[in-house]
Parts: C-alpha cells; structure tokens; sequence
C-alpha cells in the first residue's frame, strides 16, 4: 500500500535546483549594485529572472499536489495489537471496512502481556490497541483511527472538507470525554481508593447519560458523518462504547438503555449489517447482535478482560 515515509530523491532535486536559481539572481543583482553604470535592459533581465524563481518555489511549496507525490511507496502489512472486545475492535471495524490489509496478533490479557516489556516498547503505557505501520507504532485508539482516515480515505471527511471541523470536534468528544469516562466506570481502583469506588461510579454514569444525550442530539441532525449510510470511524467507535455500556460493570448497567437514544440505536443496527462487522463476529465471538443487544464476547483465543 502507499506509505508517506521517505522524501523522494526527485523532489530534493527540485527543490536544490529552485534554490540555486534564487541564489544566482540574488547575486547578480547584488554584484549590479556595484557598479555604478546598470543600464536598465540589464536589471529588467535579472529581476525578471529573481522574480520567475521566487514564484515557481511558491507554485511548488502550496501546490495542490497528490498526498504521495513526494514520497516513496512501500507494501506492508500492518500489524494490529488486539485483545477480544477491547479498544482494538474499533480499528478493526476501520480496517475490514476500508479492506486494508492487516495481521492481527493478539495481546492475552489474561497473562497480562500488556504489561510486558516487549508491549511497552510498542506502546510505554501498556494499553491495547497498538497498530504497527511503515512510520512505526501508532497507539491511542483516536490517534490510529484519524490516521487511517487521513492515510486511506472513505472513513471520514477529508481535511480541507467543509464538515471536517465539526466531525473532528465530535471524534474528540468520543475520544477525550465518552472513553476515558468509561474507563474509569470499569476500572475505578486505579483513579480512587476502594472505600470511595461506588461514588465515583454513581458520578460518573450520569456524566455518561449526559454525553450520550449530547450524541444523540448530534446523530438526530443526520450529518454525513454520523449515522450516515457511509460509516466513519466515529461511528465504529460510538458503537464500541455503546456496547460497552450494556456490558460492563458487570451486574451494573441498569443506568444505560439503548432504547432511550433512537438515533444511535439506528446508527448500531447499521453497523450491523456490515461485513465488517460480521468479520469481528468470527474473530472476537461477539454474538449475532453485538451492538444493539450485545452479549459478553466468546472469543476463539484471548480473554476480553
């Protein structure tokens, strides 16, 4: 596949020879200043030559040029760090979606090879997921979902897309607040002490009623970003969440029901229609409804938690 790693030798050329061209106008316009006869043919000569190299270097620094243009091209297979119905099955939907090649080794939880010392060299903080790529380990579910976006295309707006703003603000928004919120709902002793868990957990799941009402709102504008009938990494990733939030904890989910939030029980039932989604079913034994009425994962290999 394309891979924007190396400047191409054709460009430095290029660009040594703009270079060039600019210094030897703006010498010979400064040895003229010498002198104390410049006849006027003379420095109308030069000044057009400076100013003819001073714009072909603008032509050549904003041109709308192809992504690849400058750089050279290698096939790799990337490599996605995984556990079964962790973080890692959002970049999966990406990737089966766009049809990317990719290998999938698994990280057992169960023997907690996240925290070994092979895995943090990959990723220093030893979650899941990391994705091997030709400009090296890329880590944080956000961080890998726009850069497939950007490398590959068809998973959201592109950058100079009028949308992108507002797709970026709410991808965030899943990123930095919905995530990491359930996170802490999940894992609440390592952010507070035991004897205080069950009143972070009582915080926190309003906070999480809150943000999906927030994304509820969002999807009920039918944007072409969000519940469209083209998906994008922000709708994998609010339908991994979502099936978080029936799951987990364990016997208390009472707080979270699909049913409230029409629009994105629609943007699930989509999902699943996908064959991507059909793919993680075999991979990571995610049941026959894994997002609008989602089971715990019966994966072949590797343990959820």
């Amino acid at each position: 596949m394309p891979s924007r790693i190396a400047e191409g030798p054709a460009c430095g050329r290029r660009l040594f020879f703009l270079g060039s061209r600019q210094r030897s106008a703006r010498q010979a316009i400064n040895q003229g200043r010498l002198q104390t006869l410049w006849d006027g043919e003379t420095r109308s000569a030069l000044h057009q030559h400076h100013t003819a190299a001073r714009n072909e270097a603008k032509q050549v620094a904003f041109a709308r040029t192809p992504v690849h243009q400058c750089y050279t091209k290698q096939t790799m297979t990337y490599v996605l760090h995984y556990a079964p119905d962790n973080a890692s099955l959002i970049i999966r939907l990406a990737l089966e979606h766009r049809g990317v090649p990719y290998r999938a080794q698994l990280v057992d939880r169960a023997r907690a090879e996240q925290s070994s010392p092979g895995y943090r060299r990959l990723n220093p903080n030893g979650l899941i997921p990391v994705l091997e790529t030709p400009q090296g380990p890329i880590f944080e579910t956000g961080a890998i979902l726009l850069w497939l976006a950007d490398t590959h295309g068809g998973l959201g707006p592109a950058p100079k897309d009028l949308t992108r703003g507002a797709f970026l603000k709410w991808l965030f928004f899943a990123s930095n607040t919905l995530h990491p919120t359930l996170r802490m709902l999940f894992y609440p002793e390592k952010y507070i002490s035991p004897e205080h868990a069950g009143a972070l957990r009582t915080g926190l799941k309003a906070q999480l009623q809150t943000a999906y009402t927030h994304l509820e709102a969002a999807a009920a504008e039918t944007p072409d970003w969000f519940g469209a009938t083209n998906p994008t990494i922000l709708d994998f990733y609010t339908c991994a969440m979502i099936r978080w939030s029936a799951l987990y904890p364990n016997g208390e989910t009472d707080w979270f029901d699909l049913a409230r939030y029409p629009n994105l029980k629609r943007l699930c039932a989509h999902i699943e229609t996908l064959p991507a989604t059909a793919a993680l079913q075999t991979a990571e034994g995610l049941g026959s409804d894994p997002f609008t009425n989602p089971q715990p994962a019966n994966p072949p290999q590797g343990s959820a938690t």
